[in-house]
């Protein structure tokens, strides 16, 4: 049974065709939401304003 599974993953991960361009497209989309994601949380809980605007009180 082991074998089998172990056949069965090798040929599925083989027949994935993916190109250069896509796995730089989703990193690149993947680095930038995160550096977005950061910037935003580090804004809100840093800067009395954004926290208002979002949350509607004061820090």
């Amino acid at each position: 049974m082991s074998k089998r599974l172990k056949k069965f993953t090798i040929e599925e991960i083989t027949s994935i065709n993916t190109t250069n361009l896509q796995m730089k497209m989703m990193g690149g989309a993947l680095v930038g939401l995160n550096i977005l994601l950061m910037v935003f949380v580090g804004l809100y809980w840093t800067n009395p304003f954004v926290h208002l605007y979002f949350a509607g009180r004061p820090l």
